[in-house]
């Protein structure tokens, strides 16, 4: 399985803030001030569902995306920090 390259991620925090919000251009041209602690619960749910659906997780919380600040930051967050859903793959054994 191969990491989720930064495209994939901005398209799966595009998703997730359409389910949120209303919008009409790049993603990355928002932050959060107009979000309510509900829409941002609200947005960090379905960003875990769409990585967990591909396969993927990120620690992500309230605290985290407010120290964040905007949509930018949020996705080289995700990008760095993705991990594997699962154990972890097993290692090739080298003669």
């Amino acid at each position: 399985m191969e990491w989720l390259t930064k495209k994939q991620v901005k398209e799966i925090v595009g998703e997730a803030l359409h389910a949120v919000a209303d919008y009409d251009d790049d993603c990355e041209n928002h932050d959060f001030t107009n979000f309510q602690a509900y829409h941002k619960q609200e947005f960090i749910n379905t960003i875990q569902r769409l990585l967990s659906e591909r396969g993927y997780w990120v620690p992500l919380s309230l605290t985290q995306l407010d120290e964040l600040g905007n949509i930018t930051e949020l996705i080289k967050y995700i990008d760095n920090e993705q991990g594997f859903i699962g154990p972890a793959k097993p290692k090739i054994k080298l003669q």
